[in-house]
Order: structure tokens, then sequence, then C-alpha cells
């Protein structure tokens, strides 16, 4: 509102003239080029090439406050330059994978491997024009949650019913599911690197060797494995659903066509559905679900050395405080989708190794992830 006094004159106008030296500059946004140096401490670039700098290293930085994001490689001299990027809080995500050739070489044994490593929430600001980012190798994930649709079907009223987790065995071996854990991370424990705290805990059924999951494949497990359309018309049919979520004596549907999880803990909710605004999970494996212990609220404690993967999502992406994984498990947060708009999240690929689709896995959901406009299950996008 411009405030006017009596003689017509603006009094922000006055203001001015009465303070020595006021006068109204626009900001102007400052470019600058940022060097990243990018060295192996794991020994394996050493063994090598007898030096611990990496070439060949994609290096990616995302801007925390505005998903704005930067990329580069580096060259021989494991140095990547990325030009014109502005002051702001940066997530830093750089990988390098290892070729079964590349491995066998060091190791004798012909295995895809992955050096990666990351900073998180640095600010970049002009101030300094080099940074170092260490990495350390580890094996391309096992199993991974490739996507997570949780927002909720458009044009349905507050229709969530058709949620579903997709996961996918990232390696070159056949995997199994049976007795892996899906949970749910309850909030307030993300300062916590030794455990997830979890209010919802449901497990995959099988002794061992039931539920095989080929190199490159996926599994769906459903809120409920329905055809969705016939209530949400925008919505997906989920009625081949690999698994479902089914509470039966809580009046939940419960296809008999769709295998059932195994409920292992689960608060008052009518049935295990994720937030449509912000939310975590973990898939784990443990020896015995019976021993493990709660914390003072009532929430299983799921070893942090026991989780497979994780993801977390929020309506606002810059807004780390409402984080529920630690960033041993997930360092970032993917999601900032309106809920009800029937958006999914998608896991990026890596590449491919023969033929098989390889997905990225840095433990940081702000750069391991995608929006999609919407849900593929069963696909990689």
């Amino acid at each position: 509102m411009k405030i006017i006094i009596n003689a017509g004159i603006p009094l922000l106008v006055i203001g001015c003239l009465l303070l020595t030296g006021c006068k109204k500059e626009t900001p102007t946004a400052v470019e600058f080029d940022m060097t990243f140096v990018v060295m192996d401490e794991s020994g394996f670039m050493e063994a090598l090439t007898e030096g611990n700098l990496v070439p060949n290293a994609n290096v990616r930085i995302r801007s925390v406050e505005y998903g704005t994001e930067y990329s580069g490689v580096t060259d021989s001299a494991g140095v990547a330059i990325i030009s014109k990027i502005l002051a702001d809080r940066y997530d830093v995500m750089v990988s390098r994978e290892l070729s079964p050739e590349e491995v066998e070489q060091v190791t004798g044994s012909p295995q895809a491997r992955l050096l990666s490593g990351q900073k998180t929430s640095v600010i970049y600001d002009g101030s300094k024009e080099e940074d170092t980012i260490y990495v350390n190798i580890s094996q391309l994930g096992s199993f991974v949650i490739s996507e997570v649709y949780y927002s909720g079907a458009p044009e349905a009223g507050y229709y969530f019913h058709d949620q579903f987790t997709e996961i996918y065995n990232n390696t070159e071996d056949t995997l199994h599911l049976d007795s892996i854990l899906i949970a749910e991370a309850y909030k307030g424990y993300a300062t916590d690197a030794d455990y997830v705290h979890c209010r919802i805990v449901w497990q995959f059924p099988g002794d061992g060797t039931n539920y095989p999951v080929a190199p490159g494949e996926m599994k769906i497990v459903a809120q409920d494995g329905i055809d969705h359309r016939e209530q949400a018309p925008l919505s997906i049919d989920l009625s081949n659903a690999d698994f479902e979520y089914a509470r039966p004596a809580h009046g939940d549907v419960d296809n008999p066509d769709v295998t059932n999880m195994i409920e292992i803990l689960h608060d008052t909710r009518f049935d295990f559905n994720y937030s449509v605004f912000r939310d975590a999970i973990v898939i784990a494996k443990v020896d015995d679900v019976n021993t493990l212990e709660f914390d003072a609220g009532g929430n299983m404690l799921i070893p942090t050395e026991a989780v497979i993967d994780g993801v977390e999502w929020l309506d606002d992406v810059t807004d780390y405080s409402k984080k529920k994984l630690n960033a041993v498990i997930d360092a970032g947060a993917t999601g900032n989708i309106p809920s009800y708009c029937g958006k999914s999240i998608e896991r990026k690929r890596a590449g491919e190794e023969g033929g098989k689709i390889i997905l990225q896995d840095n433990n940081n959901s702000a750069m391991d992830f995608d929006v999609l406009d919407s849900p593929l299950p069963w696909s990689i996008h």
C-alpha cells in the first residue's frame, strides 16, 4: 500500500530525502564459476591409476532453495568446473561408475561398483572458488525403492488408496524379498544415526526363497490391489499388484489374487497410507523382527545398519526441519509436489550394464529422484 501525505508526495520518498545516502537499488544476481576436485578415499583409484584423483566422475549440485541443478564431468585430473552458478545453499553429489573390467583389474572379480560422495547444505557464494569432494567405493545398491506414488488421485476428492511402492533389483544377481521389512519412519528422530524409529512396520512373506526378483525386475506393493479407476477415473489399475497392505479385520480391501504383506506393527490408522504431504519409508533386513526393541514412545527401532534403502519426501523440500531420516540413510528429500495431483517420484537412471538399467543410489533423495507427471508402475521412465 502506498501511503500519501496531504502534499501528495509519497511518504517513502520523503523518508529517503531525510536519510543521508538513501537510495533504492535493484538486487542483481551474481554468477560465478565453481571448481570441484574429486578424490577417492577408498584406495581403489590408486590401485587402478596410481593416483587418488577421479576422472570421468559426474558432479551435480542442486540448489536447496530453488531446486536448480548444475552438472559437470571431471577431466583426467579429477577436476570439474561448473560455470555460472548463483550464490545459494547446495547439495553436492558425485558418482563414478566402475565397470566390471576396472573392478576385475583391482579385485580379480568382474563386478560393477560405484564411487560416490556428497556434501549437503553447503553454501557457495563466490567467496571461494574450489571445493574438494571425497568419494568412497560401494556396491551398486541391491534392492532400491524405484518409485513411490503417494500424492493421491487427481479430481477424485481426497482419494489416496491408489498409493504404491515399487522395489527394483539393482544388481546382477537374483535376490529375494522374503522377510524384508517396509517401515514408515516416525517424526522427531532424524538426529538418531543408529536407529530408524518406526510406528508402522510390515514384512514381506516367505521363508527365504519364495519371492525371487530377477536382475532389473521390479515388484509393486499397493495400498489396495484393485483397479482404482473405478473409484477415481484418472487413477491407475493395481489389481495385478504383486503385494498389498491388507487389513480385512478393519474393513480394508483384500484382493484374494494379490499376496498380502504381513503386519508387524501398526498404529491406529485404517490402512498403511503414506502422507500425501511429507513422509519417509525404509526397506530393511533383520534376522528376527521379534528381537527388535522399542523406544519410550512405542516406536520399533530398526538399526540403521539393517536398512537397505530409504526415501523421504517433503511438500517443501527446503524445510529440512521436517525430515524424519538421518542423513546416513537419506541426506536430502524429494517431493515438492501438490497433494492429490496424480504425480509420483521415480529414481533416476545411473546408466546401463549388459542391457540392464542401473538406478542411481547416492542416499540423497533430493538428487536421486525425479518427479513424474503420472505414476508408472512396473516401468522405468
